[in-house]
């Protein structure tokens, strides 16, 4: 398949090369069409070889030949189909496209729409395609058809049969079936065409089209990240909290509800916490909810200063035999034999504090305790 502005492209070269009897350089072939780089001109070079039209032999200029001509035929463009929420079918000859006969087989009749919509992106088909359609009125379970429903509604999905109902499957996974009892079929998509010249006609070539653009104002290193209980215990991927805040205080105001459903250790909850924002957190990791919980409730600061006070003296006072020694597999590995004594006892001391939230919050301390008094420091 080659479409218009290619066969522009193949037309200039012919009459070039019948006057000069080489080839245009790409400079040559920019300058002809108003092109907005020479990469644009390869790109079409590229796509006139890809589909056999041009001979070149590599690294050297103007080292371009045409081929004997395939046998093409000309494809009307008859509108757009919906690649999502059905449109009215209406057809009305736009333009055409050449493609090649080999392309789409001698047989049938044929015509091209231009795709409008996302439903049908994992069958690499997307927003602004144009697809060919060999007419027809009958598909086998699993092609890609236009179908048209209801009051002539048409669309782009694929077909299926099922328990006397058609359904029509979007290839989508965010968007759901359409079932009915008719649908009329006019035709099978046999060739989808990407559209990729718009953006090249529009002056932006692939190179100057993705620039790297960086913004440093997202920059936060020297910023101290472990204020407030940020820093109470590690957690992989870790929310940057300042991070956190510029998104919160970009797309929310005081007052206003937050909800964070892959909320982690918490880090988005507390700055929505210290910056007025109501917030609920949801996780599937009974870790990140014990340690969100903690993070976010509030305790009076003298009252927590007591208990720690009390637990550094009630702790040296246990004697090694009240303590259960814990039994788990591996355990001498990632601990020492007096580690293991000394977390005993720390934990027994934690468990008897009475304020349920304190003994939560120093629960968290606990754990983080036990990573870094292991042998590895990383467990």
């Amino acid at each position: 398949m080659i479409t218009k502005k290619q066969t522009q492209v193949l037309d200039f070269i012919k009459v070039y090369m019948a006057k000069h009897s080489y080839a245009p350089s790409l400079e040559e072939i920019k300058k002809k069409f108003k092109l907005a780089s020479v990469s644009t001109a390869h790109y079409y070079i590229s796509k006139l070889q890809d589909a056999g039209f041009l001979n070149k032999e590599h690294n050297q200029p103007r080292a371009v030949s045409t081929v004997k001509a395939k046998q093409t035929v000309e494809i009307p463009i008859l509108g757009a189909i919906a690649a999502g929420q059905p449109i009215e079918a209406i057809e009305i000859p736009d333009e055409t496209i050449t493609i090649t006969r080999d392309e789409i087989g001698k047989q049938g009749k044929h015509y091209a729409l231009r795709v409008q919509g996302s439903s049908m992106i994992d069958e690499g088909i997307f927003d602004g395609d144009i697809v060919v359609i060999r007419k027809q009125e009958v598909a086998e379970n699993g092609q890609t058809v236009v179908a048209v429903i209801d009051d002539n509604q048409a669309t782009l999905k694929k077909l299926y049969r099922e328990n006397g109902k058609f359904r029509l499957q979007p290839a989508n996974p965010t968007l759901f079936p359409i079932y009915r009892d008719e649908v009329e079929v006019r035709g099978v998509v046999v060739k989808i065409i990407r559209n990729l010249e718009s953006q090249l006609d529009q002056g932006q070539s692939r190179d100057e089209k993705y620039v790297r653009k960086i913004d440093y104002s997202w920059d936060y290193r020297g910023e101290k990240t472990k204020s407030h209980t940020h820093g109470i215990h590690t957690y992989p991927a870790m929310f940057i909290p300042q991070v956190g805040r510029r998104l919160l205080e970009t797309y929310s105001k005081e007052g206003d509800t937050i909800c964070d459903i892959f909320c982690g250790s918490g880090s988005a909850l507390v700055e929505s916490r210290l910056i007025g924002r109501n917030a609920y957190g949801i996780d599937l990791n009974p870790l990140a909810i014990f340690l969100a919980k903690a993070k976010t409730t509030p305790i009076n600061p003298q009252k927590l200063t007591k208990e720690y006070l009390a637990l550094l003296d009630r702790v040296g006072k246990i004697k090694d035999n009240e303590i259960k020694r814990p039994d788990f597999k591996n355990i001498d590995f990632w601990f020492k034999d007096k580690v293991i004594v000394k977390l005993a006892k720390l934990k027994k001391a934690i468990r008897e504090i009475k304020d349920e939230t304190i003994q939560n919050f120093l629960m968290v301390a606990f754990s983080e305790t036990v990573r870094y008094s292991s042998n590895t420091k990383t467990g």
